[in-house]
């Protein structure tokens, strides 16, 4: 199996086009003519991950979030492109353009808390039939603290940040897997009870004139079901085909 035929099957679901422009998906080591045997897959490339490939003896590390984002200014030999490098492994990052995808980030999250009618919330600039976040509705309202409560148990979150309380159904909710601060003022434009996301500033909780109840359920959080949407689209793919979820925690954000 070669790298490519790995990296065509998520492209047919998220294109490299609808990345977002300030993002670097793609293979960002390794070739496309290489040899893959195993791939391992998770949402940040770590030391610790690393580790675990080598351990693994995984040719291809498939994350969400890319290992080189911002402009990489040297490589020493301890740093972890460098120990990749050595260690044959690639490395390819499938992020916002799986957060556009139609069954992508937002989608599955939203389809773990039990919402319905799930549609777009904002349309990709370069292809409409892709797009960030999500809009859905409960068959049933919930009220805002068992809304809540929904969202820390589909998240595995111990605590949640939110704005102030209203005492209102919550029927109509929109989404977007890690940081979606930007969506903000779409979720207000279509009148949903409740935006779920992450990365909020102080003010956005203030969220004058509108009933709109903001909820922060943390980035890794949110976005912690990219790998199974990645191990789905391989395995049904390529059914003999070795893949690892990790076994690796590595969320840099800790709760008491």
């Amino acid at each position: 199996m070669k790298i490519s035929d790995i990296t065509q099957c998520i492209e047919k679901i998220a294109p490299l086009n609808i990345q977002e422009s300030y993002d670097n998906c793609g293979l960002l080591i390794g070739c496309p003519d290489d040899e893959v045997h195993k791939i391992l897959l998770c949402l940040d490339v770590t030391n610790e991950i690393l580790q675990e490939a080598i351990a693994e003896k995984c040719d291809l590390i498939i994350s969400h979030h890319p290992v080189i984002f911002i402009g990489v200014k040297k490589i020493d030999t301890n740093s972890l492109i460098y120990q990749a490098i050595q260690n044959k492994i690639a490395i390819y990052a499938a992020h916002t353009n799986l957060d556009s995808a139609n069954f992508g980030v937002s989608t599955i999250l939203g389809e773990k808390l039990g919402l319905q009618n799930l549609r777009t919330l904002r349309k990709n600039s370069v292809d409409e039939r892709f797009g960030l976040g999500v809009i859905g509705e409960f068959a049933t309202p919930l009220n805002e603290l068992d809304f809540l409560d929904l969202v820390k148990k589909t998240c595995q979150i111990p605590v949640i940040k939110h704005s102030k309380l209203r005492g209102k159904s919550i029927k109509t909710v929109a989404l977007c897997g890690g940081g979606g601060s930007e969506l903000r003022p779409d979720a207000i434009d279509q009148h949903v009870d409740a935006y779920v996301s992450s990365d909020f500033k102080h003010y956005e909780y203030h969220l004058v004139n509108t009933p709109l109840l903001l909820v922060d359920a943390g980035h890794f959080e949110t976005e912690q079901f990219a790998v199974d949407i990645l191990y789905s689209e391989i395995s049904k793919n390529f059914p003999t085909f070795a893949v690892l979820k990790t076994k690796t925690n590595n969320n840099p954000v800790f709760y008491r």
